[in-house]
């Protein structure tokens, strides 16, 4: 097998062709759900900071020799999509797009280019939305309602718990998965993964940074919650819901953000001469 057999612009041309027209019902199904997802609403920009990473490492495209293994894994994709598409299992058949995707890169360039396409893939599939994490949200708002009164009480608030509803002085609150926080362990789960990317250090460091995202988003909503129950409960609940939806959530997702950074640098890892193909 030659790169001219595989690598010729006609050949990509008709890939291109053929791969749209396959997966166009996937695409089609990933830009309805980016759009109302509650917890995948930055999945348009993904694809985009998938590209640009791949642009990036765009020799090593070329410094492989073409492999047939590549195109059984192009297969074993287009078989999977196949096959979640007569059930509508669109989050099998968009995984399985970044699988012919990275089929196409180990046929076309080998495993120097399978290296190159494996850290877009990754972040490719970080933006598919599972139902899996979606049915996260209850013990996760589960979780935090708990934590959060007893740290009101700690602070002097009066707080009483019943379940999922939380009371203060003169109202309460229910904490459903919109307050569980996992919108923002979504976002800040992909922002320490392209962080990951950028940074320059072992790998191991780096993946360690991505598992640090979980906690930190989990610790900011943690924060917003028990504020709204402090304020509620010494100025009322409508100054309580204006600090949980107002300004101050953002700020504090920027801080878990800023935190992330602050992790790498502990973590030993620097942006100078960074190369994500790099141990």
């Amino acid at each position: 097998m030659t790169r001219a057999r595989l690598g010729g612009p006609a050949v990509a041309l008709v890939l291109m062709g053929l791969l749209a027209a396959l997966f166009a019902p996937t695409a089609a199904w990933l830009a309805r759900t980016w759009q109302v997802h509650p917890y995948y609403g930055h999945g348009w920009l993904v694809p985009g900071v998938a590209a640009a990473f791949a642009w990036r490492a765009r020799a090593r495209f070329a410094q492989g020799e073409p492999a047939d293994a590549g195109l059984a894994l192009v297969a074993a994709g287009v078989a999977a999509h196949l096959a979640a598409a007569r059930w509508q299992l669109y989050p099998v058949s968009a995984s399985a797009l970044v699988v012919v995707l990275a089929g196409l890169a180990w046929a076309l360039g080998g495993r120097p280019a399978l290296r190159a396409a494996a850290f877009p893939a990754t972040l490719l599939l970080l933006a598919v939305p599972w139902p899996f994490v979606e049915h996260t949200a209850p013990f996760l708002a589960a979780g935090v309602a708990r934590a959060s009164a007893a740290a009101a009480g700690g602070l002097g608030a009066a707080v009483v718990q019943h379940g999922a509803e939380l009371s203060v002085t003169d109202g309460a609150f229910t904490v459903g998965a919109p307050c569980s926080g996992l919108q923002s362990a979504v976002a800040l789960i992909t922002l320490a993964a392209v962080l990951a990317g950028v940074l320059d250090g072992p790998w191991r460091r780096r993946m360690a940074l991505v598992l640090l995202a979980l906690p930190l988003a989990l610790a900011a909503n943690w924060l917003r919650l028990t504020g709204l129950l402090w304020i509620a409960d010494a100025h009322g609940s409508a100054q309580g819901l204006a600090w949980f939806h107002g300004p101050p959530a953002l700020l504090l997702y920027a801080a878990a953000a800023a935190g992330l950074v602050a992790a790498g640098r502990w973590l030993g890892c620097d942006v100078r001469g960074a190369s994500y193909g790099d141990a």
